[in-house]
């Protein structure tokens, strides 16, 4: 199988040629200046916002004492903290969670929701054989879906709710982790591992998270074509690699039949632990910061033209996917200074609100239009 860093820059694992790389503002007037941030800039600013960590003043992460009470300064106090040999335990939508240890070797800060499987948990604590790996994971095989990734399998169990209930649901256990998911037991299995085990294993995913529940409950719609919809299995669901091939999966929301190694989710999918550790390295090509970027384009594009209508906000897209040195050099000279330095003030201003809240930032509203690294507009493609 390659390693991270030769299938980072293989072409053959980029599934998308079309991509969001920034935002860009347009003054008015006959020949409108235009302002634009760029794929760099926006994961600096990135860097400069994050949300409150609060300790929780209920458990101690013990079996016997589990984390529970949480609420989104709490969760991200959570996903702060390391995982040594033991587990550590987590109440949270009337579930009982563990965060593995290293005692379960490759499992080590996975999640698993061990409430209908007391008799597994039982088995396993305080071995350290590599035998208590395959027990946890056999608690929840499925063969019907075995042949699916791991995240597109949390997603097909929550099948049984929409779209919007589904992201709701999520953030509701954000700001109460008591909220009751006894209809939806998959839910806070996948909250826990979205907003604790990978927002640990990358830290500025935690409000990338959190905008992709706005995406999702708002029914946001993306593509120069507006043919494309954030959906809860497209926030998860990717191609299982399989003696180093990926297979091919229809997935809601995206185009269909295609290899999807990477999941709209910037951490589900092939390699993320790897390329989520190099978020801010500039010497390697990176999918899941390629997701990171375009999700930040969509969710400030939206949040600021929801709240400056008269403004023209727009996506910049290549139809090629940029290189490294393209993706980190200065901005070209027709880009208007002053027009950039606003859209930065706009951004950071829409961060800050998006990690002051666990609370749904966006409504259903218009897709923006786009531009291409030259700045010019792209014309929409009638759909039929």
């Amino acid at each position: 199988m390659q390693d991270a860093t030769e299938r980072t820059k293989s072409s053959g694992y980029r599934e998308d040629k079309e991509m969001k790389v920034g935002l860009a503002l347009r003054g008015k007037g006959q020949d409108p200046a235009t302002g634009a941030l760029f794929a760099q800039t926006m994961m600096e600013l990135l860097k400069t916002v994050d949300v409150a960590q609060t300790a929780p003043t209920q458990g101690n992460g013990t079996r016997e004492n589990p984390y529970q009470g949480l609420d989104l300064q709490k969760w991200r106090w959570c996903a702060a903290q390391p995982v040594g040999e033991e587990p550590i335990f987590y109440r949270i939508g009337g579930r009982q969670l563990v965060r593995w240890g290293s005692k379960m070797t490759k499992l080590k800060d996975y999640i698993s929701d061990m409430t209908s499987h007391q008799n597994v948990l039982d088995e396993v604590l305080g071995t350290v054989d590599k035998e208590s790996v395959g027990k946890v994971l056999t608690a929840f095989s499925d063969p019907q879906t075995e042949h699916l990734a791991p995240y597109h399998k949390k997603a097909l169990r929550l099948d049984q709710m929409t779209d919007i209930q589904a992201a709701s649901r999520c953030r509701a256990l954000l700001v109460d982790s008591n909220h009751d998911c006894s209809d939806c037991p998959e839910l806070a299995s996948t909250c826990c591992s979205l907003f604790i085990a990978e927002a640990h294993r990358a830290p500025k995913t935690f409000l990338i998270s959190l905008m992709l529940l706005d995406l999702v409950e708002a029914e946001a719609s993306y593509g120069i074509a507006d043919n494309k919809q954030y959906t809860w299995i497209s926030m998860l669901a990717h191609s299982k690699d399989t003696q180093g091939t990926l297979n091919k999966v229809d997935i809601p929301g995206r185009r269909q039949g295609k290899e999807v190694p990477l999941a709209k989710h910037p951490m589900a999918g092939l390699n993320t632990v790897k390329m989520g550790k190099d978020l801010n390295s500039w010497a390697l090509d990176n999918a899941s910061r390629d997701r990171v970027v375009s999700l930040m384009s969509i969710w400030i594009g939206r949040y600021l033209k929801a709240a400056n209508a008269a403004e023209d906000y727009y996506l910049l897209r290549t139809t090629e996917k940029p290189g490294i040195k393209e993706q980190v050099k200065d901005l070209p000279k027709k880009i208007d200074k002053s027009l950039t330095v606003t859209l930065r003030q706009q951004a950071a201003g829409a961060l800050l609100q998006r990690a002051g809240t666990a609370g749904k930032l966006l409504n259903a509203g218009a897709n923006l239009p786009y531009m291409d690294l030259g700045l010019q507009l792209l014309q929409t493609l009638q759909t039929s």
